[in-house]
């Protein structure tokens, strides 16, 4: 299963488990947060669901993993569920 979310004006394709860098997240480490901004969601059967503009009931929830000194804030996040 995977998700196209937007966040900090950027899209990202992650699945469970994914690392990924965002930037204009204001969180500590550890903290949980949830992205309800889902574009689509692919299925494990095969199926995609796309948003008109985001899917309904749809979101990622994230953990804050780390944080670096690059500009903008951008933060490292590992993605849940």
């Amino acid at each position: 299963m995977f998700a196209i979310v937007e966040t900090g004006g950027k899209q990202y394709k992650i699945q469970e488990g994914d690392l990924i860098k965002v930037e204009k997240i204001n969180a500590e480490i550890g903290a949980v947060t949830v992205l309800d901004k889902v574009l689509a969601v692919g299925q494990d059967n095969g199926q995609v669901l796309i948003g008109t503009p985001v899917v309904s009931g749809a979101k990622v929830v994230i953990i804050q993993f780390c944080s670096f000194s690059a500009p903008e804030g951008t933060r490292c996040l590992r993605t849940c569920r």
